[in-house]
């Protein structure tokens, strides 16, 4: 599963427009990540099935309205991963058949979260453009693709540069 995000580089200068930033648009960012999360949240009660499925979609929220905002649409459900993934065919003890529970790949979280956090880094970055900022990167917006280094591990292939217009 591919990792997403938006990259800036340069620490310094990073730390430096984190502090400049005006609150509006930290404001304005923690409402679009917020009001994603809900929406996954709604999407996801409406494919789950009735009961105990759909009354265990929580949405978690930390650093609202701050520039480090996180939000987290989790499902308690027990039977979540089961009723998303599948299973392979299953037998007893004693080789009796039970079946396979069948995979809902299309209709699940994981589909559902990556459609919309696509969608989330749109609206933000088209949010950062209309206040001024200069947004580049990867035509593949919010995904992070790694390739190999020369001495081991990854780096990402994929960033974005964010600065502000004068």
């Amino acid at each position: 599963m591919p990792l997403t995000g938006v990259f800036v580089t340069g620490l310094t200068e990073l730390r430096a427009a984190l502090v400049s930033m005006p609150q509006d648009v930290a404001t304005d960012a923690s409402d679009l990540v917020e009001l994603t999360a809900y929406r996954v949240a709604g999407q996801l009660h409406m494919v789950y099935p009735p009961g105990d499925a759909q009354g265990g979609i929580v949405v978690e929220t930390s650093g609202a309205r701050t520039l480090l905002i996180e939000a987290s649409v989790i499902s308690t459900w027990w039977l979540a991963i089961i009723w998303e993934f599948g299973t392979v065919p299953r037998y007893t003890r004693r080789g009796f058949y039970r079946g396979i529970g069948p995979e809902h790949p299309d209709r699940g979280l994981v589909k559902i979260a990556d459609r919309e956090r696509r969608q989330m880094f749109i609206e933000l970055i088209a949010m950062l453009r209309v206040r001024g900022f200069i947004v580049t990167g990867n035509q593949e917006v919010g995904v992070r693709t790694l390739r190999p280094r020369p001495g081991g591990g990854a780096l990402p292939s994929g960033r974005a540069y964010a600065r502000r217009r004068s």
